[in-house]
């Protein structure tokens, strides 16, 4: 009985559990002795079941441009809040509506737009208590027949989450910039500009202590670039193509015990603008972003048996610069990761950077450069505890040249004492 009790629990099937205690086992005294058994174990799995609470709220879209007004529309605004004292899983997703497109020569497609998330999670009884979000910036609307491409939302968070409980508390919070529009052409028609991409920005600094702090603290802090509008089509060119947006993660987290501190600026899905159009006679690509930054601290100051191990990692990507079939590849973003981790007893300390600059674009007449990375680690331990450190820095690769082109530059990668 226990044994499949324990099951139900796992298996979080507290009404399965009820309709036991009714059944058959009423019916002597050594099974009202299991009821009484079963009735507080009951009690246990119901205090201890966690509560999800998924908020998910997503802008309206903006109009599209028509003949007589062909300006696009901006995207709806969107908020979303999940938080509660009794709620140990809160998670709140915000994305802003997509700007509509724009119709014609001079037309601009509409505004991405913003997006604000927020969440909190509270445990009285020292359940594990998981709390996320996920801020996400409109895109830009398209440039329809030559019209120009909308801008893409930024999407910044500063400490958008929280939480309490003495047991392991789990805070992710997540930026994404929204993609500019690009631009659509007509038959020998002045091109458009794409749209500028979102930024995205991701801090997350919380320091926990005393007999209230949990004994496992985990943070995470992303921040993911948008990328340049694509552009296809047939015309004479056009003015300028968008670069990917900026992207900066930063962490700085401290704890009595336990701490994992970990911040990542873009994943590897950003990109400058990709050209796909013939006949034109400004074909380039547009760039990764500039700067793709992840700063991660986390820090334990518990002494003896009352400290914990300090866990770091930051990692920081460039974007990719745009391919183009017949001007030069866009050049790729840079990257720089820098991370520290300390403990004040004897456990290990863990504590790595990772930094991978963009790659270069294709292009017909010549690929991108490379992105240039740069990566540094530090770690130590004044209880004694092992340290470990280490940084991992690679150069983006050179873009692919087209027939009879020559490709591009793979960056540089110089380390000096880049640990410590």
């Amino acid at each position: 009985m226990l044994t499949m009790l324990n099951r139900l629990n796992r298996l979080n099937c507290p009404d399965t559990i009820a309709k036991l205690l009714s059944h058959k086992y009423r019916r002597s005294s050594r099974s009202k002795r299991r009821l009484a058994i079963l009735s507080l174990a009951v009690s246990f799995a119901a205090a201890h079941v966690a509560v999800a609470n998924i908020v998910e709220v997503i802008g309206t879209p903006g109009t599209n441009g028509t003949p007589s007004h062909p300006n696009g529309g901006p995207g709806g605004s969107a908020t979303a809040n999940a938080s509660g004292n009794t709620d140990t899983s809160n998670t709140a997703i915000a994305i802003g509506g997509a700007g509509g497109y724009g119709l014609g020569t001079g037309a601009t497609g509409g505004n991405g737009g913003i997006a604000t998330a927020s969440a909190s999670g509270i445990s009285t009884n020292g359940s594990d208590v998981y709390v996320t979000v996920q801020q996400t910036g409109g895109n830009g609307g398209y440039g329809k027949s030559s019209a120009n491409g909308g801008n893409g939302a930024n999407s910044i968070l500063m400490n958008a989450v929280s939480g309490a409980t003495t047991g392991i508390l789990t805070l992710t919070q997540s930026a994404t910039g929204g993609n500019s529009g690009g631009t659509h052409y007509g038959d020998n028609a002045g091109g458009g500009n794409a749209g500028t991409a979102g930024n995205a920005s991701s801090i997350l600094d919380l320091t926990f202590s005393g007999a209230d702090a949990p004994n496992y603290l985990i943070g995470n802090s992303n921040a993911y670039a948008g990328s340049g509008g694509n552009s296809v089509g047939y015309g004479n060119g056009a003015t300028s193509f968008a670069q990917a947006g900026t992207a900066d993660a930063q962490i700085n987290l401290t704890n009595v015990s336990n701490v994992s501190a970990t911040a990542t600026a873009n994943n590897g899905n950003q990109h400058g603008s990709n050209i796909d159009l013939y006949g034109l006679t400004n074909d380039y690509a547009g760039n990764g972003s500039n700067t793709a930054a992840a700063t991660a601290v986390g820090i334990s100051t518990g002494t003896g048996s009352a400290g914990g191990y300090s866990y770091v990692t930051a990692s920081a990507t460039g974007s990719s610069g745009g391919y183009s079939t017949l001007g030069n590849g866009g050049t790729g973003g840079n990257a720089t990761a820098e991370a520290f981790g300390s403990n004040a007893s004897s456990n290990p300390v863990t504590v790595t950077a990772n930094a991978t600059g963009g790659a270069g674009g294709y292009g017909y007449t010549g690929g991108g450069n490379g992105g240039i990375a740069t990566a540094s680690a530090s770690g130590n331990s004044t209880g004694g505890g092992n340290v470990n450190v280490t940084a991992n820095q690679i150069g983006g690769s050179g873009g692919v040249g087209g027939y009879r082109a020559v490709g591009d530059d793979g960056a540089d990668s110089i380390l000096k004492n880049a640990v410590s």
